[in-house]
């Protein structure tokens, strides 16, 4: 066994305990700890068995050479992960702007009924 081989599942499994720890104190969504967890799995997985794995993502993805494969599937995930940021800003942009028009239309008769 190669000191990667025991080091990325040690720290993948220090890094599972975080997850539950932030999880139980409300820092993280069940969805949240969901993925975090799965993705240290998949680390250690491919630290632990990694010809089986890049194999087994050769077979799914077809393609021959298991480096790209792997690679290939791990920009498609940062891809995902990217795209769901993006969409979660927005979201958070858009309540903003409705948070400080509503703000500013509480001022406006604020003020008018001030001035009156």
């Amino acid at each position: 066994m190669s000191p990667y081989q025991f080091l990325v599942p040690a720290f993948a499994l220090i890094m599972i305990l975080i997850g539950i720890s932030r999880y139980r104190r409300g820092g993280q969504t069940t969805r949240e700890f969901i993925g975090w967890t799965v993705i240290w799995l998949i680390f250690a997985a491919i630290a632990l068995y990694p010809d089986p794995v890049v194999k087994g993502l050769e077979a799914v993805t077809g393609i021959k050479s298991g480096i790209n494969a792997l690679i290939f599937f791990f920009i498609v995930v940062i891809s995902y992960v990217v795209l769901r940021i993006l969409v979660r800003l927005e979201h958070i942009e858009q309540d903003i702007t409705k948070l400080v028009r509503s703000e500013a239309i509480k001022d406006f008769k604020n003020n008018n009924k001030n001035n009156s």
